[in-house]
């Protein structure tokens, strides 16, 4: 028979942390406090676990999709491989949890803290990572198609090889991001922060990198063709061996950019400051 809610909170008064496997489908748990508990391979579908406290609790292939986590506590959670599809987990504490593997598919993790978050190779697409603090994580070979990561701190984290198309980076902090082969095909980048990222490898095509700050980064073997680069900050870029082909550099900053190999057939350059200083008409 299922465990209810009480006889869980029972369990746990008295010292039990071991609920693997257990079915706690549309339990409700709200604010509870099971720090150090084992919910691996638990059915959690439905369930009401909002500001409940699992820091350093064992989630490992636990089905929680659909489930309530806005405001958990979920630090140094292990959800390896976990089902998250769905899921709420707006403001949820993610800090060093372990969620390489996970199937998070349309999650809402709007403004959750993921600093030192491992996500490597999990799948996050059409998730909702707004204003959400994803400083030196790992997404590493992760599927991020059409994420949203609007105004996202993404400060040094690792996305090497990562799959990005249609995401929505627009004002995201990506200052030493580690993009090596990333593709970002018709993502939107206006206005975010790509200074001193390692982009080289990165797959570009159609994306908006209008009024972006890439200074310092590096953009060499690059695909950017028909990208728009409108008013972008190319200063001192690497743009060894990059395609620009059709790019749109309308007023675009490219002062002592390393433009050696690069080729920019039919690219728009009308008011751009070329790397010697010059405006091109």
């Amino acid at each position: 028979m299922p465990m209810n809610a009480a006889e869980l909170l029972d369990r746990y008064a008295d010292g039990e942390r071991d609920f693997r496997n257990q079915k706690l489908h549309g339990i409700r748990l709200a604010g509870a406090d099971l720090r150090d508990a084992s919910f691996r391979g638990a059915i959690l579908t439905d369930a009401d676990l909002s500001r409940v406290n699992l820091s350093n609790a064992i989630l490992r292939e636990a089905n929680l999709s659909g489930a309530m986590l806005g405001g958990a506590n979920l630090s140094a959670a292990i959800l390896i491989t976990a089902n998250l599809i769905s899921a709420n987990l707006i403001e949820a504490n993610l800090q060093g949890a372990g969620l390489r593997g996970v199937i998070s598919s349309e999650a809402n993790l709007h403004r959750a803290n993921l600093r030192n978050a491992n996500l490597g190779e999990s799948n996050f697409s059409g998730a909702n990572f707004d204003d959400a603090d994803l400083t030196d994580a790992v997404l590493n070979r992760a599927k991020l198609v059409e994420v949203s990561f609007a105004r996202a701190n993404l400060t040094n984290a690792n996305l090497t090889n990562a799959l990005m198309t249609g995401c929505n980076l627009q004002k995201a902090n990506l200052t030493n991001a580690i993009l090596t082969g990333v593709n970002l095909q018709d993502a939107n980048l206006r206005g975010a922060d790509l200074s001193h990222a390692n982009l080289v490898n990165a797959s570009l095509p159609k994306a908006d990198l209008s009024y972006a700050k890439l200074r310092g980064a590096n953009l060499s073997w690059a695909s950017l063709q028909n990208a728009l680069l409108v008013e972008a900050n190319f200063y001192r870029v690497n743009l060894h061996w990059a395609n620009l082909t059709r790019a749109d550099l309308t007023k675009a900053n490219l002062l002592n950019a390393d433009m050696g190999r690069l080729t920019i057939r039919d690219a728009i350059l009308t008011g751009a400051m070329m790397p010697d200083g010059t405006i091109h008409e």
